[in-house]
């Protein structure tokens, strides 16, 4: 850890109703992967905990949210993606230290959090295979014979003659 934040927690004199731990992260605090040209962090990440010692053992529960620039993976656009309520929970039993340093787990949380697959839309048509346009601006006019072709179009044409297997091309 680079310096000292507010997700760094001192533990030894803890109320028994707990400490509330709010407010902003940037991507390299977290240590959150570099800008790439897939998804990128478009701000700071808002940080909502509350910590509370029970029973021997530290309970932290929130929600962390932060804003996207993703590039979709059918049109190639950039749009912001925003993660609204990505859920905090940690449970550090027989914990001992005097601060608990919470950046590590929360930096996990949020990149669960990334999408898997970055759509710009659910209607999103992609771009044409045979020209580049994005189909979402403009139709390009390449398959007007009825829907997009199919990936295994060609194989449509081969001929696998009757289908026997022929012990000579073994």
């Amino acid at each position: 850890m680079k310096n000292q934040t507010f997700l760094q927690v001192q533990i030894k004199g803890l109320p028994p109703e707990g400490i509330r731990v709010a407010g902003e992260v940037t991507d390299t605090l977290l240590d959150l992967p570099p800008p790439e040209d897939r998804v990128s962090v478009a701000g700071p990440f808002r940080i909502d905990l509350q910590v509370t010692v029970v029973i021997g053992a530290v309970v932290v529960a929130g929600t962390a949210a932060g804003v996207l620039r993703c590039r979709c993976d059918r049109c190639l656009t950039y749009f912001t993606c925003e993660l609204p309520e990505i859920p905090v929970s940690h449970t550090y039993l027989n914990y001992e230290e005097d601060v608990l340093d919470l950046t590590e787990d929360v930096r996990e949380d949020i990149l669960l959090a990334f999408p898997a697959r970055n759509l710009c839309s659910g209607e999103c048509q992609g771009l044409c295979p045979e020209c580049g346009q994005n189909l979402n601006v403009r139709d390009c006019g390449c398959h007007r014979g009825g829907g997009s072709p199919s990936a295994w179009g060609a194989l449509d044409s081969l001929d696998l003659g009757s289908g026997k297997h022929d012990p000579s091309l073994n």
